[in-house]
């Protein structure tokens, strides 16, 4: 009988992309969890509002672009017709890449508000906290593979005759009942 610690040869830390604020944390030390599962919500009423700042914006500036191609003697109704090196003066002109990427920006930020598990496995390791805010890269949690485990024992010198390599041992974890 002796003492040691299991530790997965797979996990990963799972962290904030964005900060903000969580709004719930409703995980526990050990649960199982599935790929792609949610595991926290940051507050994502200023991104939303954001996001449709910017798809205001982006809509206006493509009006903006077509009002200047229509001052061109272009028919609203044929602007695909428009030549490329004329339709790109009337979009940076209009601002429509700008709201473009602007717009973007937003959609991407709105989706990193919800953080999914990236693995399967289990949770361990939880550093969040019911409305917190967050710091991009801070660690929220880890997720281990339960699968794939490396165990690490002493034993004493004078046992030390009793093994050789390959020798099966039996090991029992106290902590998780998966193991």
């Amino acid at each position: 009988v002796s003492k040691g610690v299991i530790l997965s040869a797979n996990e990963v830390e799972v962290f904030s992309r964005i900060e903000g604020q969580l709004l719930d944390v409703k995980l526990i030390e050990g649960e199982s969890v599935r790929e792609g599962e949610a595991l926290f919500r940051l507050d994502d009423w200023e991104l939303k509002g954001k996001l449709e700042t910017s798809r205001t914006a982006y809509e206006q500036a493509q009006l903006r672009m077509k009002e200047i191609l229509v001052g061109q003697g272009y028919k609203r109704d044929r602007l695909d017709e428009v030549p490329g090196e004329i339709l790109q003066y009337a979009k940076v002109k209009s601002g429509v890449n700008t709201c473009a990427s602007e717009l973007e920006f937003n959609r991407s930020r709105l989706a990193k508000s919800v953080i999914s598990a990236p693995m399967a496995g289990l949770v361990t390791g939880i550093n969040a906290l019911p409305y917190a805010y967050v710091e991009p890269g801070e660690t929220l949690c880890t997720i281990v593979d339960p699968k794939h485990l490396i165990v690490k024992f002493s034993i004493l010198e004078t046992e030390l005759r009793r093994f050789e390599l390959g020798t099966v041992v039996e090991v029992r974890a106290i902590a998780y009942n998966e193991i």
